[in-house]
């Protein structure tokens, strides 16, 4: 299946710990719906949310590599020990568990941000502070210079 989350919406987790997935995130290019995702923490105190085989793949990328150190130990835990399964409801809302809304502070309004193979779930003002960050233009185009574009 091919996916392209690209964009950011607002919405909020509402007093059950369920959150909207926009309708843009619960289909992929061929149209298909998604009902399962993999949820799990992210980094820069997000979390992630993988359709099924976008997360088979970032299990096998980060497997890649063999255990032969503890800072490996470490990675491999970080993601995998509070990664979660989820179901989307019939109104497209995925419940998010306690353990990730505390990680990643989500309560009330959050953003849904798209990176193109998974979906990145942020604290609102977390984001903001983050947003200044992405745009900075010299440090966008540096990096660009610096990767050949």
């Amino acid at each position: 299946m091919n996916y392209e989350f690209i964009g950011h919406y607002r919405h909020s987790i509402d007093s059950n710990g369920r959150l909207m997935v926009p309708k843009k995130f619960r289909q992929n290019l061929d149209g298909e719906i998604l009902t399962q995702y993999y949820m799990t923490q992210g980094l820069d105190g997000c979390i992630y949310i993988f359709p099924p085989d976008e997360w088979k793949k970032f299990q096998r990328q980060v497997y890649k590599n063999p255990v032969k150190s503890r800072e490996d130990r470490i990675l491999k835990r970080f993601f995998f020990y509070n990664a979660v399964t989820v179901k989307t409801d019939s109104m497209g809302r995925i419940t998010i568990p306690q353990h990730l809304k505390d990680y990643a502070a989500l309560e009330g309004e959050v953003v849904l941000a798209g990176f193109v193979s998974h979906i990145e779930v942020w604290n609102l003002e977390k984001w903001e502070e983050f947003s200044q960050i992405m745009n900075d233009e010299e440090k966008v185009n540096q990096r660009l210079m610096e990767l050949g574009f």
